[in-house]
């Protein structure tokens, strides 16, 4: 796909063209994100392979190079960025990735907004934020954080884990706490701002 990234566009604007619908199909139409970046799909990737497999198609569909091609050729090359820049976005965040992984294995197209948390999330997720917002300095903080990034690397293995054994309803399971624990991140995140303390220990 990638050397005749170019000519597979001509031929599918030339196509397009040629038909009466109104609307242009996209290159990389019908195919998963994975599929887009050409990368096994999982919950776990190399990211350097991935940055590479991104750098390179988008070095093949800049626009220099289709400056002097039609119109169409041009806005086919423009959505099948976009595409790719979409993919790489997902693939390389550990939650939206795992998310996506762990959906196509169910046949859905996401797990999360669909599965129910569990209580025990929700519990913790409740007495985190508490605890976050009765913070009284940036060490307290930092030692929620740390415990909290504890959490998302055990989410992520327990996802991967799952996963590799096929047990795919178990490991969305595990991607909605995921998501929860992000959450929470992100949140500590914002208060170590907000109060513009450093998260880190003494000593």
């Amino acid at each position: 796909m990638r050397r005749g990234l170019r000519r597979f566009l001509s031929s599918k604007t030339t196509a397009a063209s040629s038909s009466s619908s109104s609307s242009s199909s996209s290159l990389f139409e019908g195919l998963t994100e994975f599929e887009v970046l050409g990368v096994e799909a999982g919950v776990t990737l190399d990211s350097r392979e991935l940055e590479t497999k991104f750098r390179d198609l988008q070095r093949q569909l800049h626009p220099d190079k289709y400056a002097q091609k039609s119109a169409a050729e041009r806005l086919e090359a423009e959505k099948a960025s976009a595409r790719v820049n979409d993919a790489y976005a997902t693939l390389r965040d550990p939650l939206q990735r795992a998310d996506r992984a762990v959906a196509l294995k169910l046949g859905r197209e996401r797990v999360l907004g669909e599965a129910a948390p569990e209580a025990s999330v929700l519990a913790h997720a409740l007495e985190i934020r508490e605890a976050v917002e009765e913070c009284e300095d940036e060490y307290q903080l930092g030692e929620i954080f740390d415990d909290n990034q504890r959490r998302i690397d055990e989410a992520l293995d327990l996802i991967a884990r799952s996963y590799d054994r096929q047990a795919f309803e178990e490991a969305a399971a595990y991607v909605v706490r995921l998501r929860y624990l992000a959450t929470i991140r992100a949140d500590i995140l914002q208060v170590s701002e907000r109060r513009r303390w450093s998260l880190h220990h003494p000593g």
